[in-house]
């Protein structure tokens, strides 16, 4: 494929990887908002600002793994496609401990740290449950996209992220 094709491609998935997750955000924000009420719709955005958090504390990784695999596939030096694989998956094995973090300390951090109303408790443990098991889906993701960013295949990065945000979205 050549360059003017694949950068078409790739302007037009990173349009709609942006642009459809964005409008079913602001078709069934309303939606949820009214089925699950207020208290209930904060405690949803209080797990997506935390599991946000988490997320960003991956230290920037994925920004070198693109960078540095564009440059070895330009380079087509597989050998050093594949260290730069290898280090970089053995770097992001650990910070999945957080998603057994928010996983096994739902029931604390649901009555004690942050005094969910004790109609919501049974509902916010289960949310946080599902919120430690979406870090590790994002851990694995953030990885992932990083390596499609690198070999230049934005709409494959794209359309996963379509996928998973309109999972996650349905999930919810």
């Amino acid at each position: 494929m050549n360059r003017t094709k694949q950068s078409l491609i790739n302007i037009i998935s990173s349009l709609l990887g942006y642009g459809i997750p964005m409008l079913v955000s602001l078709v069934t924000t309303p939606i949820v908002l009214r089925e699950l009420g207020v208290s209930a719709y904060g405690l949803v955005s209080l797990v997506g600002v935390i599991t946000g958090y988490l997320t960003v504390m991956d230290m920037g990784l994925d920004l070198p793994i693109t960078k540095y695999l564009a440059e070895d596939h330009a380079k087509r030096d597989t050998h050093s496609a594949n260290l730069i694989l290898n280090n970089t998956s053995n770097v992001f094995a650990p910070w999945n401990y957080r998603y057994g973090s928010i996983f096994s300390t739902a029931r604390l951090i649901t009555t004690h740290l942050f005094e969910v109303p004790e109609e919501l408790i049974d509902e916010a443990i289960i949310v946080f449950k599902l919120a430690g098991i979406g870090f590790l889906g994002s851990v694995v993701t953030s990885w992932g996209r990083a390596i499609f960013m690198g070999i230049q295949r934005f709409e494959i990065t794209y359309g996963i992220a379509i996928i998973t945000n309109l999972f996650g979205i349905g999930l919810g």
